[in-house]
């Protein structure tokens, strides 16, 4: 054998021994094959059967109500499976995520079953953060054993499996390219506008490779979530103003505004079906009520980040934890922004090299730029910050500043991962220590991955499965037992989204029935304030005779009834539907879901009834239910002297084809001491309107009464007006109280009411 063959044969077995991963894209596969090992392994993903979800409540129902309807319908904007009579449209609570949406269809190119496409989404999410951590990692000459380590310690966060019922925000791949994007900007990189040192001209380029790369992660960027958008433009600000100052160089600031443009663009873009809608169908306030005080509610805590996880397998630590989450204040959702032990120390390191930069450091210095970041995320997310400030005198919508936390937690990794680093180049100069190398690698990265992902934290698969397989049976059995596009009413009312529902109901439980059929219409899903979320309130609140009537009126199919959502458990509406309708319900696996089929009861209301009173009939109640039988819905005995709140119209707005009213005031029981649920509009001596109460704290009438009891007394509608003529009008609105008594509101005297113009 020559000489230089087995030179080279020899090179080969020690670069194989020595140097695995030396090769550009051997780390992505090897990252890869880790995440879907590990996944299985420490998260329990992946062994599991796909088509049953990873989580079956809270949250994660809405987010597998967005993928079905993509699934089903295309998009996620409308879904006619929804909100019947007349469907789900989506256009006054957009989710800006529409890279998410993308990722989805393309998902669902393979299967049809939504509940596989919400697993493989979230499984796909893991190796996406790791590759783009390791490209990052890698452009700055990080070895790549420890760019590995740092980056599936970044893909295994807390975050990542603590915001499954989050879908969307699981996928954050694109927080290490933003940040590569902020240091270049930072470090004076020309990128997309900068002077040339020659001539000193300001040139604009945007078709260079880097700035092309910039704009197009600014543009996944906007697509993103929304959080994670304004997240991304506070940060440009803050680099354009480091790079700006650090340099003496505004082409850094430049490119940071040109950069929150297209973010901006993107958003607006993804907007626009939002304003159209809202040009023709007027604006809805009450879809999201989000006071500015819920900032420091939902803000980001230090401790958080640094205390462990919930229920670590250290128990001295999982009790530490425990003792802070069960004696702190507002403890929410912020609690799941722990960085990790690994992410500790690079979160300290950043906070200690803020303070400590050497004069004689460039101005290019990646751990200062770093440092810089993580403190503006401080101060912007943490309780009381500049988060509080934009909140109460720019927006409240960004609410949930402790989502900022996966930011920090890239920072802090990366500056784990710098620190790895140096050691790993400092001490590992021979062939034989990269080995010692590899190993200590891995020991860091099993130890952070187990410090980082406690067993409790697994899937609960089984009683998930056993959940899932329980309802898919009964809903089922619904589904045979209807025509295809048959409309099923839910009960009691929910509204659509965030509205966790009465007595033991959790956040959409309602929409179990449309995730386990194909060719039913439920009721549940109809937005808050518009027209058939109004209807549903109206015909929810009738009496059972005049509630079968005006559904069989209606064209429904069927009465669906959920019996966590009633006091006494559904007991004395189950018995007034089976007296009405002769028969008994189907009742799921424990009795808590009970289903009426309505289809008998139509149709001897048929026999009964001419075809074109029936038209009538169907027109009257599709238009106001409360006008069916034309008559009072209450009596003068009904109505309690005792005063029970004020109302006054906060504005009046005209559309089109209709005028409507927002009205707005307090009320309380005087009886119970208890805030009012439920409020009845009475014009020309008629009920016109029921509404349930969007209730917001009212310190002040807190005070009023002398008890907390009465702090969420504050309530706004949208008043309808569209069956009014056009004069001047005045109307009362009541306060429904316990046992169905009524309490007048004071103010109407003079501030209840109207003038419509023609419509």
């Amino acid at each position: 054998m020559q000489p230089t063959l087995l030179m080279n044969i020899t090179h080969l077995k020690e670069k194989i021994l020595t140097r695995p991963l030396a090769s550009r894209w051997i780390p992505y596969g090897f990252v890869v094959l880790f995440c879907l090992g590990l996944e299985s392994l420490l998260l329990g993903l992946g062994w599991t059967d796909l088509g049953i979800p990873y989580l079956y409540h809270y949250d994660f129902l809405y987010n597998s109500t967005l993928v079905k309807g993509i699934v089903d319908h295309g998009w996620y904007l409308n879904n006619p499976s929804l909100g019947a009579p007349g469907g789900l449209t989506m256009y006054d609570y957009p989710e800006v995520a529409n890279i998410n949406f993308l990722l989805v269809k393309f998902i669902a190119l393979f299967t049809s079953d939504w509940a596989k496409v919400t697993n493989l989404f979230y499984v796909v999410t893991f190796p996406l953060a790791a590759v783009s951590a390791l490209y990052v990692f890698r452009q700055f000459q990080v070895p790549s054993p420890v760019a590995l380590t740092g980056s599936l310690l970044f893909a295994f966060a807390p975050y990542h499996y603590l915001r499954l019922h989050h879908l969307v925000y699981t996928n954050y791949f694109f927080i290490p390219l933003v940040t590569l994007v902020l240091l270049w900007i930072m470090s004076g990189k020309r990128l997309i506008v900068f002077r040339e040192p020659d001539s000193g001209r300001w040139k604009l380029n945007v078709f260079s490779g880097p700035a092309l790369g910039c704009i197009v992660i600014a543009l996944q960027v906007s697509g993103s979530v929304i959080y994670y958008s304004f997240f991304s433009c506070f940060f440009l600000l803050v680099a354009g103003a480091v790079g700006t100052l650090n340099l003496r160089n505004a082409g850094a600031l430049f490119t940071s505004w040109i950069l929150i443009g297209v973010i901006c663009t993107g958003v607006a873009v993804q907007m626009a079906p939002t304003w159209i809608n809202q040009m023709n169908h007027g604006e809805n306030p009450l879809v999201v009520l989000r006071p500015a005080k819920e900032t420091e509610e939902y803000g980001l805590k230090i401790a958080q980040l640094l205390l462990p996880v919930t229920r670590h397998r250290v128990t001295w630590m999982g009790q530490l934890r425990e003792r802070y989450d069960r004696t702190a204040p507002l403890n929410n959702e912020n609690r799941f922004a722990s960085l990790g032990l690994a992410g500790s120390v690079g979160f300290l390191a950043l906070l200690i090299g803020l303070f400590s930069r050497r004069v004689d450091e460039g101005r290019d210095d990646l751990k200062f730029h770093l440092a810089s970041l993580n403190i503006s995320a401080l101060l912007l997310g943490t309780v009381g910050g500049f988060s509080s400030l934009f909140a109460y005198f720019i927006n409240s919508q960004i609410r949930a500043y402790n989502r900022i936390s996966i930011f920090i937690e890239f920072f802090a990794i990366f500056a784990f991962t710098l620190l790895l680093a140096y050691v790993y180049k400092k001490f590992l100069r021979t062939q034989l220590s990269y080995l010692v190398g590899y190993a200590v690698c891995g020991v860091i990265l099993v130890f952070g991955l187990l410090d980082q992902t406690p067993m409790s934290f697994k899937t609960p698969y089984p009683l998930t499965k056993k959940q899932f397989e329980r309802d898919a049976s009964f809903f089922k059995r619904i589904e045979q037992a209807l025509p295809e596009g048959a409309m099923v009413f839910q009960l009691p009312f929910v509204g659509f989204p965030i509205d966790k529902g009465p007595s033991r109901m959790i956040p959409y439980d309602h929409v179990r029935g449309y995730l386990h059929t194909r060719t039913v219409k439920w009721s549940y899903g109809a937005i808050t304030g518009r027209e058939t979320n109004i209807w549903q309130q109206n015909v929810s609140l009738l009496p059972a005779q005049d509630m079968v009537d005006i559904l069989v009126f209606s064209g429904f199919h069927g009465i669906y009834l959920d019996r966590m959502g009633y006091a006494d458990e559904g007991l004395q509406m189950i018995q007034d539907f089976s007296r009405i309708l002769g028969q008994s319900p189907i009742n799921s696996e424990g009795g808590r879901k009970v289903f009426f089929h309505l289809d008998p009861y139509t149709q001897k209301k048929k026999r009964q009834t001419s075809p074109e009173e029936w038209e009538t009939q169907q027109m009257t109640v599709l238009k106001n239910p409360l006008l069916f039988r034309g008559q009072n819905l209450f009596h003068a005995s009904q109505v309690i002297e005792m005063p029970a709140g004020f109302v006054e119209i906060v504005q009046q707005r005209s559309g089109e084809s209709r005028s409507k009213v927002l009205v707005g005031g307090w009320a309380v029981d005087p009886e119970t001491q208890t805030p009012v649920k439920r409020l009845m509009v009475v014009h020309e001596g008629r009920a016109s309107q029921l509404f349930i109460s969007q209730q917001v704290p009212r310190p002040d009438i807190s005070r009023k009464y002398g008890t907390e009891a009465v702090l969420k007394s504050q309530w706004s509608m949208v008043l309808d007006t569209s069956t009014w003529a056009s004069e001047k009008h005045s109307f009362e609105i009541y306060a429904v109280l316990k046992g169905d008594r009524l309490g007048r509101l004071g103010g109407c005297e003079n501030k209840c009411r109207v003038t419509l113009s023609s419509k």
